[in-house]
């Protein structure tokens, strides 16, 4: 199908690519992307791809909802539509349709470990805490190794510190490892230490789970300013669109009354009022 060979081909060759930059590559998807949608814009992953555009570049939402609703039901067993009409519905909070779409995706294939770490997390986000640990559970007995981060703070959350504190030292230094470990810490009783820790984590490291932890951190320290400087580093002018990712996390439940997170989440029109007007009904069949 020229679509599905336009969309597939880059990550069909990554590894014989080495060389090529993530800037370079971000443009061959690009271009890739596009030429599926002039091949044919109404296949189902092409539909579901353009509900992503829609919801992750422009937070187009209910644009967004519409696209995948046709791209679920142009093909309700497509593992990669349903791999983004579900993470579409988390990032909106509609975990019963996150859930059962990703437990459908279970019933196709047993063996998907990355189900059962979204499910993990999505129960995580509704602070089902004890159904989280089983999703985790179940994805190491299948071999899945990940998901550390939100593990430990499920167990921090659950206040059993010990392991916290175990499964944060198998994070990696680079992505925010202090930052996890001022957090136990911090609930340990350990406050000077805790903070003398957080203000020495190099703030040169990734973005991509390394200033977001730091923030995450600040907040559950109640270093609320140090949160949003933080946050504003990591989800400034360029890179706003992606705190989507990350508003719903337990951690930062104790800086959502500031004025300053209302005003993050006005940036990706995902105020309580704009997350309540968005319809999304994907059907799924019996």
């Amino acid at each position: 199908i020229p679509a599905l060979l336009q969309l597939n081909y880059l990550s069909w060759n990554l590894m014989d690519w080495p060389d090529v930059d993530g800037e370079e590559m971000a443009r061959l998807e690009r271009s890739a992307y596009h030429r599926a949608v002039e091949l044919q814009p109404d296949h189902p992953e092409v539909l579901a791809r353009r509900g992503w555009e829609q919801f992750e570049i422009h937070h187009n939402w209910q644009e967004a909802a519409r696209l995948f609703e046709r791209a679920v039901a142009a093909a309700p067993a497509d593992p990669k539509v349903l791999q983004f009409a579900a993470a579409f519905a988390h990032q909106v909070n509609r975990f019963d349709i996150a859930n059962s779409i990703r437990l459908r995706r279970l019933e196709m294939d047993p063996l998907c470990v990355s189900c059962m770490y979204r499910l993990m997390r999505g129960n995580f986000i509704l602070r089902d805490f004890d159904e989280a640990l089983e999703w985790s559970r179940a994805g190491q007995e299948h071999g899945f190794n990940g998901g550390f981060m939100t593990l430990m703070k499920i167990h921090l959350l659950r206040g059993e510190l010990d392991q916290a504190m175990q499964v944060a030292e198998q994070w990696s230094p680079t992505q925010g490892r202090d930052a996890l470990l001022a957090m136990v810490m911090h609930s340990r009783g350990q406050e000077e230490e805790a903070l003398a820790l957080l203000a020495s984590v190099d703030r040169s490291v990734a973005r991509t789970g390394g200033r977001d932890v730091i923030a995450q951190a600040a907040a559950w320290m109640g270093q609320t300013d140090m949160a949003f400087e933080e946050l504003e580093v990591t989800f400034g002018e360029e890179d706003y669109q992606h705190f989507f990712l990350v508003w719903n996390d337990p951690m930062y439940d104790s800086i959502r009354d500031d004025p300053r997170w209302h005003a993050l989440l006005e940036k990706v029109n995902l105020t309580a009022e704009q997350r309540a007007s968005i319809v999304y009904n994907p059907v799924l069949p019996d």
